[in-house]
């Protein structure tokens, strides 16, 4: 694993709180990083195989939440194995490929939308493995909590055809983890694995920049009325 994707994976599990390398614990087998504001809550990046790398994440008591694998063949890292913590019991729970590309595809922000965003299809699937996948998965989410069952996917809506130019680059770049799943003649919706999401810190704009793009409206729409 490199430094590029060594990030790349750390970027998709920093939300509010940043990990820091922990030189302490870290090794030649596995690579630690902590939070400044709890020291039960670890990031540990294990490399298993030459081209794969077991991701484990922990809660502020210690225990195991998710237990994820990455195939670094690809840029970025493709997620091939998830498993998340049972609601009220300490063991995980494994979702395959297919349960995961299903999630990806189906998924919603909260868990009850996502649960019948699956029952909804599922009396309209004839093929006996399909619908045997959808609902074990079913059965796996209802087994979460509310807030993993949200980590494990995420929406963008967008009706900016800027904005629309990456996500559609990812989706036939990488078709098993972004995924188009509606549009219309003005907006897009993506879906796609909530740990790839990115913070960022707002962009600053002076009120020289605010007033230059204020007189670039008024001049584009004096030209629109002539």
């Amino acid at each position: 694993m490199n430094k590029k994707q060594e990030q790349q994976i750390l970027d998709y599990y920093s939300t509010t709180d940043k990990y820091i390398r922990s030189k302490t614990h870290s090794n030649v087998h596995q690579t630690v990083f902590t939070k400044e504001s709890d020291k039960y809550q670890w990031l540990v990046l294990e490399q298993k195989i030459q081209c794969g790398v077991e991701v484990r994440q922990t809660d502020n008591h210690g225990t195991i939440t998710a237990r994820d694998n990455y195939e670094l063949t690809r840029n970025p890292p493709k997620s091939v194995g998830v498993e998340r913590l049972c609601e009220g019991a300490n063991f995980q729970i494994p979702f395959n490929a297919d349960e995961v590309n299903l999630i990806y595809q189906f998924g919603e922000q909260r868990k009850a939308e996502t649960g019948a965003s699956l029952s909804a299809i599922l009396p309209q699937i004839k093929d006996s493995d399909t619908k045997q996948i959808v609902s074990d998965t079913l059965k796996k989410l209802n087994a979460l909590s509310k807030e993993t069952c949200a980590e494990l996917t995420a929406t963008l809506y967008t009706r900016d055809k800027a904005v629309m130019r990456k996500p559609d680059t990812l989706v036939a770049d990488y078709p098993d983890t972004y995924m188009l799943i509606g549009q219309d003649e003005v907006s897009k919706t993506y879906s796609f694995p909530k740990s790839h999401i990115s913070y960022r810190k707002p962009r600053t704009v002076s009120a020289e920049q605010r007033e230059r793009a204020r007189q670039m409206m008024i001049e584009r729409n004096k030209r629109k009325e002539y």
